[in-house]
């Protein structure tokens, strides 16, 4: 799907220092690529680029991250549960993207990858 059909997305354009401080690598695994990705997002929020009016904590048991949730925002009537995808060739064209973000709608593991 093109990044601007998606209602309310928002592009963010970050500082190459930030990717370049997370080594981002194709030949990394999918693991690996999950795990940079929940970091940037996670120096994300706490540098204030997203609205979230709390801290974030990385979800370290692996049953609840894969249940879908990555990152938990405590706020102080609820929490706010993330799920962050690696979309590694995704977005914009003119940024260096495929010029489509790949959704995912259901969690399907069948080579048990975490």
């Amino acid at each position: 799907m093109p990044p601007g059909d998606i209602p309310q997305s928002v592009l963010l354009k970050l500082r190459e220092q930030a990717w370049d401080a997370i080594d981002f690598c194709d030949c990394d695994t999918t693991t690996q690529k999950g795990a940079k990705a929940v970091q940037l997002v996670v120096g994300m929020i706490k540098a204030g680029l997203f609205p979230l009016p709390g801290l974030p904590h990385e979800q370290q048991d692996k049953a609840m991250q894969i249940a879908g949730d990555d990152i938990i925002v405590h706020l102080e009537t609820k929490d706010i549960r993330i799920q962050v995808k690696c979309d590694f060739r995704g977005g914009e064209r003119q940024y260096g993207g495929t010029g489509f973000l790949f959704l995912q709608t259901a969690e399907i593991n069948p080579l048990k990858y975490h």
